[in-house]
């Protein structure tokens, strides 16, 4: 199946990081066809991780970035968001998915070279151009900056979260975990499986921003969200979009939420 490489510009509200990266895209490959099978799977890329990399892009400096450690659960074949923060100047940016063929073709996008031309792959042969010099899209190599950005697998739904407890017992947790596109109509599940990694995984005073697109009746996500997991929402933001390309004609909400006292 023919992948196409799809370019993202973020739009950097800070004068600096929008002189260092105008033309620097973010790459992805995403599948061409538009199947259900391959946008839930993660392998095309969706509108939510746009708005929130540009959200993102919009209200963060390179100085507030400065030193941080990023998550982003579902990044899918394009981590646009997590990438942006990279952009933006964190110190450790994280991407991952539960499905292998999308961090592949993440892994693939962050090297690819623009030609130019649209450039399509057939990404089954993987034939992707690679260039070194600048990886993963993160501009200059001379400042070194690929090294902070990795890849790995993390399925929230498979209990209990090795990788969350990983994080707490281990290593230092994150003051920013990132979530566009994750959440499906009233899926309790991956509702539940999303906010117990984001509450084991978030530093203390740390930040959990979601892109979220109402498709159902979204009540099941209050009592989740401030119940067990101690999560409540601080700000929301509307994003005004055009009907998506499968035919919904749904609002998007850029959620940021806190965790209050247990």
């Amino acid at each position: 199946m023919p992948y196409a490489v799809e370019e993202f510009f973020p739009r950097f509200a800070d004068a600096t990081l929008a002189a260092e990266h105008a033309h620097n895209p973010l790459r992805a490959f995403s599948r061409i066809d538009a199947s259900p099978s391959a946008s839930v799977r993660g392998e095309t890329c969706w509108e939510g991780g746009a708005a929130l990399a540009n959200f993102l892009a919009s209200t963060t400096t390179a100085g507030e970035c400065a030193g941080k450690r990023v998550l982003e659960i579902g990044a899918g074949c394009a981590g646009y968001p997590g990438r942006t923060l990279a952009l933006a100047g964190a110190a450790y940016v994280l991407l991952t998915d539960a499905n292998e063929d999308a961090l592949e073709q993440l892994r693939g996008g962050m090297r690819v070279v623009a030609s130019g031309d649209d450039v399509v792959a057939d990404y089954s042969d993987k034939t992707l151009p690679v260039h070194d010099a600048n990886a993963y899209g993160l501009g200059d190599p001379a400042r070194n900056v690929a090294p902070r950005l990795e890849v790995t697998t993390l399925d929230i739904n498979v209990p209990p979260p090795t990788f969350g407890e990983r994080v707490r017992n281990d290593v230092d947790a994150f003051d920013i975990i990132l979530a566009a596109d994750v959440l499906y109509n009233e899926d309790e599940q991956t509702c539940t499986g999303l906010f117990r990694t984001a509450a084991l995984c978030l530093a203390p005073g740390g930040r959990f921003i979601i892109a979220y697109a109402h498709r159902a009746d979204d009540a099941f996500l209050s009592p989740i969200a401030t119940g067990e997991y101690g999560f409540q929402a601080v700000a929301i933001h509307a994003v005004k979009r055009d009907v998506m390309a499968q035919g919904w004609n749904t609002e998007l909400e850029i959620v940021e939420f806190a965790r209050v006292a247990q």
